[in-house]
Order: C-alpha cells, then sequence, then structure tokens
C-alpha cells in the first residue's frame, strides 16, 4: 500500500506517491488562493472532504484531477497532464516513490 494512502477503491491509477502528493498540493493552493484562506485552512478543509468521502483524485491516462464531489456535482480542484505531472514528480526520470 502506498506511503500516503490508507484506503482505496476502484482501479489502480498508476500514479505514485509523488505524483499523488503533488496533485494534493496543488488542491490546497488551488483552494487557498480561490478562497481567499490560508493553506493551512484550505488543507484543514480538504482533509475534512476526505474524511466525508468527498475528496478524490480521477483520471485516465492522459489526465489526473482532484475533485469535490457533492449532491449537486463535482467540482475539479486540479486538472493535469500525466506526462506534466510525471516529469515534475520526477525530474530525474526515476519513478521511485
Amino acid at each position: 500500500m502506498s506511503e500516503y494512502v490508507k484506503a482505496r477503491w476502484g482501479s489502480p491509477s498508476g500514479l505514485t506517491d509523488r505524483e499523488r502528493s503533488l496533485l494534493c498540493y496543488l488542491a490546497v493552493r488551488s483552494v487557498a488562493e480561490n478562497f481567499g484562506i490560508t493553506e493551512e485552512e484550505a488543507a484543514d478543509h480538504l482533509d475534512e472532504g476526505g474524511r466525508r468521502e468527498m475528496v478524490h483524485i480521477r483520471g485516465d491516462q492522459r489526465h489526473a484531477m482532484v475533485t469535490f464531489d457533492t449532491d449537486s456535482g463535482s467540482t475539479v480542484l486540479v486538472d493535469a497532464e500525466r506526462v506534466a505531472l510525471r516529469r515534475l514528480a520526477h525530474p530525474t526520470g526515476q519513478l521511485d516513490n
């Protein structure tokens, strides 16, 4: 199991821990900037959303995204091209976690 993920379901994403961590960091930055709050406050909100199973990492072979899902719909917090995400998370090309 992943260093960060304590529970998961669905198909394996193929994302490494570093890629998931980068997506989460970008989600925190996005929420903080869009709502005019601190990164710590944004992280707390996202943690609560995660506990309530409202925050998800989704994707396909071309994109990976972080969504916030409610009964009225889904909001994309981060949408990254998988190739760019991999390059940023693994600048040496090594796919180590």
